[in-house]
C-alpha cells in the first residue's frame, strides 16, 4: 500500500513587520512514503526531572524510525539528549510548551545512539508519535 505516512513542513518568522517563510519555495515539502512493517506507537510520556528514555512502544529500532514530540506542557520545557552509549551524551534540542520536534532516526546498535529526555522543574506530558520510517515515494 502506498503513502502510508506523509510528511509536512514549513517554517515562517516575522519581526517588524518582515516575514520570511518557505512557504511556496522548493523547501516547502509534503513527502509521503511507503510502509514495509506494521508498528506503530502514540503516548503521553510524563517526563520528570531525571532522565528517561522516550518510550519507543515495540517499534523496531534496528531500522530508521520517525519521532514525533509535542511538549503537552504550558509553563515548563523539557529538553533531549542524545546518547551514544551509557555515560556520553549530547544535549540536542528543547521544547518550550507547546513545540514539537520530529526527525528521522539512525538504525541502533546495542540499544544506541538513543534519545532521552528531562524536564526542567517539574514533570511535562509530551506526547510521543514513534513509527518505522518507510521509503520515500520517488
Amino acid at each position: 500500500m502506498a503513502n502510508e505516512i506523509s510528511i509536512q513542513f514549513k517554517l515562517q518568522g516575522s519581526k517588524n513587520g518582515v516575514v520570511v517563510t518557505n512557504n511556496g519555495s522548493p523547501a516547502t515539502k509534503t513527502q509521503n512514503m511507503e510502509s514495509t512493517l506494521t508498528v506503530l506507537h502514540h503516548t503521553t510520556q510524563h517526563v520528570g526531572t531525571t532522565v528517561e528514555d522516550i518510550l519507543l512502544g515495540d517499534v523496531s529500532t534496528a531500522k530508521e524510525y520517525w519521532v514525533l514530540l509535542i511538549n503537552r506542557d504550558a509553563s515548563n520545557y523539557v529538553d533531549a539528549r542524545a546518547y551514544k552509549d551509557a555515560s556520553n551524551f549530547a544535549d540536542l534540542f528543547r521544547l518550550r510548551p507547546g513545540e514539537p520536534f520530529m526527525a528521522r532516526l539512525k538504525p541502533q546498535t546495542s540499544g544506541y545512539p538513543k534519545l532521552s529526555l528531562i524536564a526542567n522543574t517539574a514533570p511535562c506530558d509530551v506526547e510521543v508519535i514513534v513509527i518505522e520510517a518507510g521509503d520515500p515515494a520517488l
